[in-house]
């Protein structure tokens, strides 16, 4: 083949791993974690918030390898929206189905953010949120989370 053919394909080439390289998902929860492998019960690495942009550098499966301050990573694509040409979920309000959307998912995920709460509570004033507010603030370390998957006899199948 001749030497143009070769400079043409190297440059399409560039430009598609550019391209890829260049797309980002957002963060579509509360907070996720950055794990070190593709396993729910992988060790964190770091954590990104409700609407972080995240650079994706590859996807295998359900899982992005994201770099979140340097730090190269997995986050499921539960947690994100936007990616690598994956396409988002509609909500239950944008057509006629019963099944809940990933933007319905998501906005669960997030709770009520202070000014939702304050005009639920002004409609609702007999219902007490304090059961909710304590389970909101409840966290779970790594430490414990292997412990759990340890005792329960969890192991991840295939990185998914």
């Amino acid at each position: 083949m001749n030497k143009s053919f070769w400079t043409v394909c190297g440059a399409l080439l560039a430009t598609a791993a550019v391209a890829w390289a260049a797309s980002t998902v957002t963060v579509s929860v509360k907070q996720t974690s950055v794990r070190s492998d593709r396993q729910f019960f992988a060790p964190t690495v770091a954590t990104a918030k409700y609407q972080d942009k995240l650079a994706v550098s590859g996807q295998k499966g359900d899982w992005y390898e994201v770099t979140v301050n340097g730090k190269k990573g997995y986050v499921h694509a539960s947690a994100v929206g936007g990616g690598a040409g994956k396409k988002e979920g509609s909500s239950i309000f944008d057509d006629d189905s019963k099944e809940p959307g990933k933007e319905d998912v998501a906005l669960a995920g997030k709770g009520f953010n202070p000014q939702v709460e304050k005009e639920y509570k002004s409609k609702n004033p007999k219902l007490d949120f304090a059961a909710v507010d304590a389970m909101e603030k409840i966290t779970v370390s790594d430490a414990a989370l292997a412990t759990f998957a340890s005792q329960g006899n969890l192991s991840p199948k295939g990185g998914n």
